[in-house]
C-alpha cells in the first residue's frame, strides 16, 4: 500500500509532514529524560479519542482525535494507543483489529506494516498486544 509523507485533511488543505510527528516524540522524549523527577525506565502511554456513537443508533458524530495524541503520533482514526519507551526512544502503536468484513466499508484494511510506514513508528501492535513490547 503506497502511504504519503504528509499529513492533509483533504485537497486544497495544508499539507504537514509526516516527520513532523517524529520531531515532537524526539522533544518529548529529550524533555522528560532531562527532567530528574521522571525515572529512566519509564514509558509512556497514550490513549486517542474514542468511538462513540449517537445513543441508540449505528451513527457516529464526526471524529476529531485528542490533540496531543495527534500531536505525538499524527493518528487521525479513533481507538489507538502510542506508547514511547524513554530509555530507548522507541515508538508504538497500538491499533483496533478490525474485523475482515469492514474491508466491505472501508476498503483494503491497513495491516500492522502498513500502519508503521504510515505513522513513521518502530513498531506497531493489536491493542490487545499493549504489554508486548515491554514484556
Amino acid at each position: 500500500m503506497v502511504h504519503s509523507s504528509t499529513f492533509e485533511l483533504g485537497p486544497h488543505t495544508l499539507k504537514v509532514s509526516k516527520t513532523l510527528h517524529q520531531i515532537n516524540r524526539n522533544r518529548l522524549v529529550e524533555r522528560l529524560r532531562s527532567d530528574n523527577n521522571v525515572p529512566n525506565d519509564s514509558v509512556i502511554v497514550l490513549q486517542g479519542g474514542k468511538t462513540v456513537n449517537n445513543y441508540d443508533t449505528d451513527t457516529e458524530p464526526v471524529f476529531r482525535q485528542e490533540s496531543y495524541f495527534h500531536w505525538t503520533f499524527g493518528v487521525g482514526e479513533p481507538d489507538y494507543y502510542g506508547a514511547i519507551d524513554l530509555n530507548t526512544g522507541k515508538s508504538y502503536l497500538f491499533a483496533p483489529k478490525l474485523p475482515d468484513s469492514y474491508a466491505i466499508w472501508l476498503g483494503k484494511l491497513y495491516t500492522l506494516q502498513d500502519h508503521v510506514e504510515r505513522y513513521n513508528v518502530d513498531a506497531v501492535y493489536h491493542t490487545e498486544q499493549v504489554s508486548t513490547p515491554f514484556l
